[in-house]
């Protein structure tokens, strides 16, 4: 070992320094001392200043393997002095937003399923106490919850309707003039069909266990 040295310190002292070599005689040292050696993963670019960058950048990156891909190292600052979040905390805080959806999600379910049961528990009982049979206690149940998604959801749905409406028009416009909610596009995408498709599966399952433990009360009372 000659020495070593210190160029490019990562941020964190726990990471291993690295410094920049020709790629050339990288390999070919590497193949005179018999080392293993990996290729490399990317190409960054510094052009002239009247260059077209994003022209090069994708001819570059269809001729090159799928495996290398070529970044523009003047767009890469930009990116990083316009949204300092880019370099990775997105995702970082994408995973503990999803992960806090999650958390509160099943907390949610769980205690709705909980209340749910024990309320039914209840309702079984004071039904049978008023002399209702079982047929009738179902009827019940089943008026109690057309009730709920004929009159309830679509109430909710109208004071939510009623309510964005007066907020927005106490909202601001942007510079060009146009409103600061955009128009919604629909855009179906594979990756949140298959998380509703998930989540309506959660729900069903839920519902099932609650109708079971429903079915069983009613026949134990």
């Amino acid at each position: 070992m000659v020495g070593t040295t210190q160029f490019f310190p990562t941020i964190s002292p726990r990471l291993k320094p690295f410094f920049i070599v020709p790629v050339t005689e990288y390999i070919n040292y590497a193949t005179r001392i018999g080392r293993p050696y990996k290729g490399p993963e990317e190409f960054w670019l510094s052009l002239e200043e009247n260059a077209d960058r994003k022209l090069i950048a994708s001819t570059l990156n269809e001729r090159l393997s799928n495996f290398i891909e070529v970044k523009d190292r003047d767009a890469s600052v930009s990116m990083a002095l316009n949204n300092p979040l880019s370099g990775g905390a997105w995702r970082s805080l994408t995973l503990v937003a999803m992960f806090v959806l999650v958390l509160t999600s099943l907390v949610s379910l769980t205690t709705h399923g909980v209340l749910t049961s024990y309320r039914t528990r209840t309702d079984a009982v004071v039904t049978r106490v008023l002399g209702l049979t079982k047929p009738q206690m179902i009827l019940s149940l089943i008026i109690e919850k057309l009730f709920i998604c004929l009159i309830g959801i679509p109430a909710g749905w109208a004071m939510g309707t009623m309510f964005y409406s007066w907020i927005l028009g106490y909202m601001d416009t942007t510079q060009s003039g146009q409103p600061i909610v955009p128009p919604m596009i629909i855009d179906t995408q594979t990756q949140y069909r298959n998380s509703f498709f998930m989540f309506s599966t959660v729900i069903g399952n839920r519902s099932r266990r609650i109708g079971i433990s429903n079915r069983i009360t009613s026949q134990n009372v």
